[in-house]
């Protein structure tokens, strides 16, 4: 800590932990990431080393990687002011389910409410509804992250 002061290195507690990796569209563990998703699914397939013979799960991830499951895992900036996502609200173009929401809350940095979550591949490119606390909310899916997208900051 004290070597890395002058670099304004710093204790800060949990909730600001997950502030940040929502504007950096990094997910964790129990929320975006369980056994319940496949590698392809939440984006981790580069991870897998598809020619490596014999290992437990092989033909499986072969499926996956072969045709994509119907949903991944997406971030997403929610239009609201009051109220964030915490996980599991659905999502909806129109009166069709598209997915829901594993995780969300307020980026300070960016000053916008974030959430991300497992929608429809084919859905991506269309509006959609997020209802949080009963009220149906505009979501806009982003390509990539609004904070440091590149990882420039990480790497300087």
């Amino acid at each position: 800590m004290k070597e890395g002061a002058e670099e304004g290195l710093m204790d800060f507690g949990m909730y600001a932990l997950l502030s940040l990796r929502l504007e950096k569209g990094y997910g964790i563990w129990s929320r975006e990431f369980s056994p319940d998703y496949t590698p392809s699914m939440c984006g981790l397939d580069f991870f897998v080393d598809y020619d490596r013979e014999g290992f437990i799960g092989r033909d499986a991830a072969l499926i996956d990687r072969n045709a994509p499951p119907a949903r991944k895992l997406t971030l997403m900036q929610m239009d609201t002011d009051d109220v964030d996502a915490s996980g599991y609200e659905p999502i909806y173009n129109g009166d069709k389910y598209i997915g829901f929401t594993t995780s969300g809350g307020y980026g300070h940095l960016e000053k916008s409410s974030f959430a991300m979550g497992y929608v429809d591949r084919d859905a991506l490119s269309e509006s959609a509804e997020a209802v949080i606390l009963g009220e149906r909310r505009n979501v806009m899916f982003l390509d990539s992250p609004p904070y440091d997208p590149r990882g420039s900051r990480m790497r300087s």
